[in-house]
């Protein structure tokens, strides 16, 4: 129960139809199927729909699905990312489950009935399926760190899990898509993947046309003039203690931080902890939590923040860095990878765990003029359209075509 809760597996198998690439057309007859597992954390799934509708609409030099099946748990609402595409059904399938079991027949039937070419499983998660080649991503690079403290023993087990599933899903995948270049060489060099079995995929950064910001109940009840602004889920690999640490010294005893953070039940106790020693550091009327913001309400803290402050020792693809870009926020960075990846200049850098440099960086940052941070801003805003939602698409898709051209070879030669 530990592991599913933070667990989401989701099978896409696409189909090409008697054809033998490369001379795969826009006429192509396609068939995705869908197959998603209970939990948590749906940004991988649902950026699969996402790929698939975006694709459709592409001018396009690549195949496309033109039939969705989407199998989820009742709790996954796969029928709202899946919205808007034609000739899609959805059927019901079995969670993922961390320990050793039967296999999901009707999985297997359903997967059966598409004959797919290709198989695309959106996280670290295993999955075969006879004579067909399977994608994976690995996008959660938490059990992998080694420059934070886990925590409890059952936190520890967890991640060893997780360490397993995703070690034992890569490499028994055919191909594995990653969200930054440190995930790559990070396969490369610690588990030993040949770059050929990498394809590094940017995530897209959400253009906010028309979105108009409101400012949150909660934060105009304390009528700050000033705040600085992280958001993310509460864990002890996202090194919130930084900026708590940099609350302390000399030059920042003014400075006030909004945290928008969502709590897993395995870091209630953390949340208690961390909640306690703030209290007794004399921190408690500077930090305001929050949580369950409206798209509105975290545009306007982006927006409005003094700066938006990362703090992870450890990402696969920070999607809260492109967030804060897209809004042209100003952004306080630490500089482990692969966040210099994604901010690149339109950041300020200090050394992880280093309270007394962030404090540095912080004051910096209240230095500047009003001009300096429109320029700042305007830079970060450029930065965030280098990454499309629709190349990813394009790219996605192309080393889908690629793999079921490989396949149609094979069989042709057979």
């Amino acid at each position: 129960a530990v592991i599913s809760q933070a667990s989401v597996a989701c099978v896409l198998a696409w189909t090409c139809s008697g054809v033998v690439a490369p001379a795969i057309t826009e006429e192509t007859t396609g068939r995705l199927a869908s197959q998603h597992s209970a939990s948590s954390s749906m940004a991988c799934p649902r950026s699969c729909a996402n790929a698939v509708r975006r694709s459709r609409r592409s001018s396009g030099t690549f195949a496309t699905p033109t039939f969705v099946s989407a199998s989820a748990p009742a709790n996954v609402p796969v029928k709202n990312w899946f919205s808007g595409l034609s000739r899609t059904e959805f059927t019901d399938c079995k969670p993922f489950s961390p320990f050793p079991g039967p296999r999901d027949s009707a999985l297997l039937e359903e997967l059966g009935g598409f004959s797919p070419d290709v198989v695309f499983v959106p996280l670290e998660r295993y999955f075969s399926y006879p004579g067909v080649p399977v994608v994976c991503m690995l996008v959660n690079m938490a059990p992998m760190a080694k420059n934070y403290s886990v925590g409890s023993a059952a936190e520890k087990a967890r991640q060893l899990v997780q360490l397993y599933h995703a070690k034992k899903a890569v490499k028994g995948s055919a191909h594995v898509i990653v969200t930054s270049k440190f995930v790559r060489s990070f396969l490369v060099s610690e588990w030993g993947l040949p770059e050929s079995k990498i394809s590094v995929i940017y995530p897209g950064a959400d253009p906010q046309e028309g979105l108009i910001p409101v400012k949150p109940a909660a934060l105009a009840e304390k009528g700050w003039d000033s705040f600085f602004w992280t958001i993310g889920s509460l864990e002890k690999y996202r090194g919130l203690e930084d900026i708590l640490s940099a609350m302390l010294e000399p030059g920042s005893k003014d400075m006030k931080l909004v945290v928008c953070a969502s709590v897993r039940s395995q870091m209630a106790s953390y949340s208690r902890e961390l909640k306690a020693w703030i209290a007794g550091m004399g921190l408690e009327d500077r930090v305001l939590w929050l949580s369950g913001l409206s798209e509105a309400e975290l545009a306007w803290c982006y927006r409005n923040a003094a700066a938006y402050i990362m703090t992870s020792r450890i990402e696969a693809g920070p999607n809260t860095a492109l967030e804060a870009m897209t809004f042209g926020a100003v952004s306080i960075a630490a500089g482990n990878p692969p966040l210099p990846e994604f901010f690149a200049d339109t950041a300020l850098y200090y050394p992880p765990g280093d309270g007394k440099t962030l404090a540095a960086r912080i004051a910096e940052v209240l230095s500047w003029t009003r001009e300096k941070r429109e320029a700042v801003s305007r830079s970060a805003s450029e930065r965030s359209k280098r990454f499309s939602w629709d190349y990813a698409a394009e790219a996605t898709i192309a080393l889908f075509r690629k793999l079921a051209g490989r396949r149609a070879g094979s069989r042709q030669r057979m």
